[in-house]
């Protein structure tokens, strides 16, 4: 094998999954080609997940975040942001706020506040387990408290403990 083959390969694989979701009717289906799709770092792929984020059904959607949250990307960041904030269903929502946790970009940091606002306890609780996530700071399950967290300035924020570093290794 040559030099570019994986690139090559990758890009081969991607365009085939994207010919098949243009033309699959069952959202099944769909969602399990985003969740394979997702494996090729193609642009093809980022413009796959853009589009299927419009699916109509749910499933689909939720694969969507799933996929972009494997991502660590400002990119993901945007369109975990914008399902979180523009999709009608709880569990998509519930998908893009974990999403925003596992890309494990500090960018997302500012996108989970919304979350700690709105009124499902469900939204609220990946919210901070997502906060959790990307910064390692431990205030249980007290949301007021990653409230205030994401208020203070960051300079001005509590680091994680040698205890909390500790906890995670085990």
């Amino acid at each position: 094998a040559g030099p570019g083959t994986d690139l090559t390969v990758h890009e081969a694989k991607s365009t085939e999954l994207a010919r098949k979701i243009q033309t699959e009717r069952d959202p099944l289906v769909r969602a399990q080609i985003i969740r394979t799709i997702e494996i090729y770092p193609t642009r093809l792929t980022s413009a796959v997940l853009h589009a299927a984020t419009n699916d109509p059904e749910p499933a689909v959607r939720i694969a969507c975040a799933d996929a972009w949250g494997k991502r660590n990307t400002d990119e993901a960041v945007e369109h975990l942001s914008e399902l979180f904030k523009k999709d009608e269903s709880i569990d998509v929502r519930i998908a893009a706020t974990k999403g925003l946790g596992t890309t494990k970009n500090q960018a997302a940091l500012q996108h989970l506040a919304p979350a700690l606002e709105d009124k499902d306890p469900a939204l609220q609780l990946v919210a901070v387990e997502s906060l959790k996530t990307l910064t390692g700071v431990d205030f249980g399950y007290d949301v007021n408290k990653y409230r205030e967290y994401l208020k203070t300035p960051p300079s001005e924020r509590p680091q994680q403990g040698l205890a909390d570093k500790l906890r995670q290794l085990f």
